[in-house]
């Protein structure tokens, strides 16, 4: 399954890359929270109304399991919000959202990803367009091995 993600966090990079324009632009991010997959770096393009991306992070460690770590991809735009200034913006995101601990026959006990989809609210403080420092706060959904999660969060990073 991990490799699967890489494989598909690589190509989607490499299209988002490929299909910049001179409207769209190139950035890297990094920052704490779902769209980052944990703590985390992101990639894609952005204008001045919204940004593609695919991320890849950690979203927790223990000494016991080791880090728990995946990716995930997403799009924000600003679109839905009639301000000008292009600070405020609506997101969705489909990839790694939390951990769980799982037993199997023998009781062995090993920590496993949980994938899911989230809808967030983001804060740019200097516009998406820009680069500059991100708020955001979003609620995650995401199917567990016995039962399903909705999650909160809250995020923060920097476009670069």
């Amino acid at each position: 399954m991990k490799i699967r993600i890489i494989i598909l966090m690589i190509s989607t990079s490499f299209s988002l890359y490929v299909n910049a324009t001179p409207e769209y632009s190139n950035y890297w991010g990094g920052g704490i929270g779902i769209s980052y997959s944990g703590i985390g770096l992101s990639y894609g393009v952005k204008t001045d109304r919204d940004i593609k991306f695919a991320s890849i992070g950690c979203i927790d460690y223990s000494s016991q399991y080791g880090a728990t770590c995946g990716g995930g991809i997403g799009w924000t735009t600003t679109e839905l919000f009639p301000q000008k200034a292009n600070h405020h913006g609506f997101g969705v995101y489909v990839g790694l959202i939390g951990s769980q601990l799982e037993a199997d026959n023998k009781l062995t006990i090993d920590r496993k990803s949980v994938y899911g989809g989230s809808l967030g609210y983001h804060y740019f403080l200097n516009g998406i367009g820009a680069k500059g420092l991100t708020l955001g706060a979003s609620v995650a959904y995401g199917s567990r091995k016995n039962d399903n999660d909705f999650l909160y969060n809250f995020s923060i990073g920097y476009i670069f």
